[in-house]
């Protein structure tokens, strides 16, 4: 089952992403392009729409409501995870 937005999120916390829209989710470049991309939350997949932006070693995703296009709900920060397996969000 996919959560949709808006959700309760609790801030700070790192959630690992699972996949985006752009297909490569190792590559920060092409979640900065995508529309949106998908955590691991509470062991469920939540879908987080909006748009995103490169800025330095991470991307700034604000996710919005109505399949990203409508208010904004929280922005979300992504960078590669501590592991260095793949990437985490932290709203």
């Amino acid at each position: 089952m996919v959560l949709s937005n808006p959700c309760t999120v609790a801030s700070g916390v790192p959630h690992r992403v699972l996949g985006a829209s752009a297909g490569q989710i190792s590559d920060l470049q092409a979640l900065g392009d995508c529309a949106w991309f998908a955590v691991d939350l509470r062991g469920q997949e939540y879908r987080v729409c909006g748009e995103g932006c490169r800025h330095g070693d991470e991307v700034r995703f604000y996710e919005k409501t109505d399949e990203g296009l409508g208010k904004d709900v929280r922005v979300w920060t992504i960078r590669p995870a501590p592991d260095g397996a793949g990437l985490v969000a932290v709203p």
